[in-house]
C-alpha cells in the first residue's frame, strides 16, 4: 500500500511517487496497524486514519508483520468484512 498519511513507504520515498487524489474517491477505506510491528510513521498514519472518519482502523496487537502467517483466520476475516 502506498499513502501519505504521515507514513509513506520505502517504494514511494524510493520512487519519488505522486498520487493523483482518487483514493479520496474510495468508499470504504481500512487501515490495518501490527504494533508489534514498531515504526514511528505507521503510528502516525494510524493516527491520521482515525481522526478521518472515511477510514476504518483495525489493529492486531497479538501479531509482527507476517500476519498473513501468524493470524490467517483473523486477516481473511477482516479482509472480507472490509470487502
Amino acid at each position: 500500500m502506498i499513502f501519505d498519511l504521515g507514513g509513506v513507504s520505502h517504494f514511494a520515498k524510493a520512487n519519488q511517487v505522486k498520487l493523483s487524489g482518487a483514493r479520496e474517491k474510495v468508499a470504504k477505506k481500512t487501515y490495518i496497524r501490527l504494533p508489534k510491528f514498531p515504526m514511528a510513521a505507521l503510528d502516525k498514519a494510524s493516527a491520521d486514519c482515525k481522526a478521518d472518519k472515511s477510514w476504518t482502523v483495525l489493529e492486531n496487537t497479538t501479531s509482527g508483520h507476517p500476519v498473513m502467517i501468524n493470524e490467517p483466520d483473523w486477516l481473511t476475516d477482516v479482509l472480507l468484512k472490509a470487502a
